[in-house]
């Protein structure tokens, strides 16, 4: 099963539209609660590009506040940090490190404000949320730190790793039901469809040979190339719904997903506004059926309210598709 999982996400991949990674490396993290260094393993950080930030900055400036937690130097780190969010505030990783960085000099409320950004950015970020809720229960915040708790272990943490959040505070009482969600991983946009539509000739010379398919195809990836933030913020805003939603539980990786969800357009326009019509698609991934369809209908994908709106309409049609096959 796991080679044919990778070929399906390989083929709703597409280059043009996909999210950049930091290679964080081996590194201390700060498990908060009792101040203890613990290794873990490398892991891969997501980012939506920001046409107004350097990438390179930002990575840069992150690997070297990485560095200088290593070495202990907190105060530099932080600025770092700083800096990094300065060129690009979007970038969910440096929060989460800016937040660890925090943990260790005790300044935990900042800690968990950092923690908690950095998962809204990368929603699915194991060490994210196992951070985010030693932070919150470090600061008595129980509720926020079994929400948090409970997000990681979906996204592949053991459950053993809360075992002094268990002993501080009582489970909440859905927990079960919870633990037991619909695991979901987020493929993002599979454009495939749309390119072959727009690979169709509209003329064809005088001996019948088609003419204008390349010029289309042309149009469509420099229109893609467009609203590629767009595509990719609708991508996070979906993975977050996802997350927050208690029937279905966001996983990283496509491999411990029992769906694959597949942002999938049938026409894009970037002038005078980015706008897109196609569906939201859940596929099995045993069989590769497509479960649950779902047509939307963006006129600004630059508007995030405009966006979020059509992506809870399709979370309450989704939920009412769970409860209809459980």
């Amino acid at each position: 099963m796991s080679a044919r999982v990778r070929h399906m996400v390989k083929e709703f991949s597409f280059e043009r539209i996909r999210r950049a990674v930091l290679p964080v490396g081996s590194i201390a993290l700060a498990l908060l609660a009792v101040g203890v260094l613990q290794a873990v393993a490398a892991e891969r950080a997501h980012r939506r590009p920001d046409p107004q930030g350097s990438p390179a900055e930002v990575i840069t400036l992150t690997q070297r506040g990485v560095e200088l937690v290593a070495d202990q130097k907190l105060e530099e780190a932080l600025e770092a940090f700083d800096r990094a969010i300065e060129a690009d505030e979007n970038y969910g990783m440096v929060h989460y490190q800016r937040g660890r960085a925090l943990a260790l000099m005790g300044r935990m409320e900042e800690a968990k404000e950092s923690l908690l950004r950095s998962t809204v950015l990368q929603p699915g970020f194991a060490h994210g949320h196992q951070l985010s809720s030693l932070a919150a229960q470090q600061l008595g915040d129980y509720e926020t730190a079994w929400d948090q708790a409970v997000r990681a272990v979906l996204a592949g943490t053991e459950l053993s790793q809360f075992g002094s959040l268990q002993q501080a505070s009582p489970p909440p009482p859905d927990i079960d039901d919870r633990l037991a969600a619909w695991k979901v991983f987020v493929v993002g946009v599979d454009t495939r469809e749309l390119i072959a539509s727009n690979e169709m000739p509209l003329n064809r010379n005088p001996d019948g040979v088609p003419d204008d398919a390349r010029v289309d195809t042309i149009d469509i990836t420099s229109t893609l190339g467009q609203v590629q933030a767009d595509l990719l913020e609708m991508q996070r805003l979906l993975s977050n719904a996802i997350s927050d939603t208690p029937g279905f539980g966001l996983v990283p990786d496509a491999e411990m997903a029992r769906y694959l969800l597949v942002i999938t357009p049938e026409s894009i326009s970037a002038d005078p506004r980015a706008t897109m019509e196609g569906e939201f698609r859940l596929h099995e991934v045993e069989g590769n059926d497509v479960a649950f369809v779902r047509k939307v209908s963006f006129r600004n994908l630059s508007a995030e309210s405009a966006v979020t709106v059509e992506i809870r309409q399709f979370i309450v049609l989704l939920e009412n598709w769970k409860r209809e096959h459980q």
